[in-house]
């Protein structure tokens, strides 16, 4: 009992949020890595809680969102993503990507498209 309140008052240990175990101050970085509390951002590598994954990855900043899915992807692998995404599609006119249910209204208002009454 007395070395449990120690722990809890020691100023060179400190809890860890993932598993709530005491942990010295300078190693909780080298704990987060083993530590089952905690889990690796599939973008940025960053160790998150388990349980704030998910609002981590929304706001990853290596990662990004299919326009046409709305998966999030990294952001190195977007394009790639884009041209195989079922939702996607691309304006022939001025490549940008848009949603399939979408693209009619894009074209009409595309800059690039052919306006000939003729096409």
């Amino acid at each position: 009992a007395c070395f449990q309140q120690h722990l809890d008052e020691c100023p060179q240990a400190c809890k860890c949020p993932g598993c709530l175990q005491h942990v010295a101050k300078d190693g909780l970085l080298a704990h987060k890595s083993t530590c089952r509390g905690f889990i690796a951002c599939r973008f940025c590598g960053i160790m998150v809680l388990r349980g704030d994954l998910a609002a981590h990855v929304a706001i990853c900043p290596k990662a990004a969102t299919c326009v046409g899915c709305h998966k999030r992807v990294a952001a190195y692998g977007l394009v790639a993503h884009r041209m195989e995404c079922a939702a996607c599609v691309q304006c022939s006119f001025c490549h940008v990507f848009n949603r399939k249910a979408c693209f009619q209204q894009h074209f009409g208002e595309c800059p690039q498209a052919c306006k000939c009454p003729g096409c």
